[in-house]
């Protein structure tokens, strides 16, 4: 299910990282990545465990500026970065969690009662006497 994640959200995270990495350094801040959560997952509602998750991933990434005034290449530090493979796999932690969500219709639920069980044309099923013999 996580390959197929990343395969399917792959092309999506290029576009939303190019879109978020003013800088043309290949990382992102924080509040970026928190933006493209957004994007990605609609109703987003995950911050705590997001900040979580990047705290984890985060990094001090270094990249290269030309100085227009010495014309000469300088190192720069941006503190708190998240590079592309770690948006990738921030993303597709909440991606999952997501799709547990959305495909377990008791999930967070503590208490389940018999009104949330679906009502379908197989729960009514009328008994007879040949319904109640055994089939084994």
């Amino acid at each position: 299910m996580e390959d197929k994640m990343k395969r399917e959200s792959k092309k999506c995270m290029e576009v939303l990282f190019k879109k978020y990495d003013t800088m043309g350094s290949g990382s992102i801040n924080m509040d970026s990545m928190r933006n493209i959560m957004r994007a990605i997952i609609d109703n987003f509602k995950d911050d705590e465990q997001l900040e979580m998750v990047m705290s984890e991933y985060t990094k001090v990434q270094k990249y290269t500026r030309l100085n227009p005034q010495t014309k000469k290449l300088e190192v720069k530090y941006q503190e708190n970065s998240i590079d592309f493979p770690s948006a990738m796999a921030i993303a597709v932690h909440f991606l999952k969690k997501n799709e547990r969500r959305e495909s377990n219709a008791f999930a967070g639920k503590g208490l389940i009662r018999f009104s949330d069980l679906p009502t379908s044309e197989v729960l009514h099923i009328k008994r007879s006497a040949d319904s109640k013999r055994r089939l084994y």
